[in-house]
């Protein structure tokens, strides 16, 4: 699950980044997302997981991206934005974004809330 999660992730972000965003991506991974997250807390052993795994944290972060994203494009949409504004907003939207992220996952991290990487990733790694 998690290759598949990060693999998909990774698939989504590039598309964003070649400038291939569309409503249907933001509709697909949200779907995938929640469903595949909600579906494994599901399952007595994996718990909470999905959620304090650093090894999924990046698909996370996809997911919130992509929320991001579909918001500024909602936005500029209503607004009737040009080229130029429509880049403003989504660079404006996403530095508060990685600022909010940055002071969440500083706060959370002290506590231990994050898990360390399991054994697969340091051998691949380390």
């Amino acid at each position: 699950y998690v290759f598949v999660l990060n693999m998909i992730g990774v698939h989504a972000a590039g598309l964003v980044l070649i400038g291939r965003y569309s409503s249907k991506l933001h509709r697909a991974y949200s779907l995938f997302y929640i469903i595949g997250t909600l579906g494994a807390i599901q399952i007595p052993v994996v718990g909470l997981a999905p959620l304090k795994s650093l090894e999924q944290l990046g698909p996370m972060a996809v997911f919130f991206g992509l929320q991001v994203f579909a918001a500024c494009d909602w936005y500029s949409s209503r607004k009737s934005h040009d080229q130029r504004q429509r880049r403003q907003t989504i660079v404006t939207a996403f530095t508060g974004a990685a600022a909010i992220g940055a002071v969440v996952v500083a706060i959370l991290f002290p506590t231990g809330y994050f898990g360390p990487l399991s054994s697969r990733v340091r051998g691949l790694f380390v």
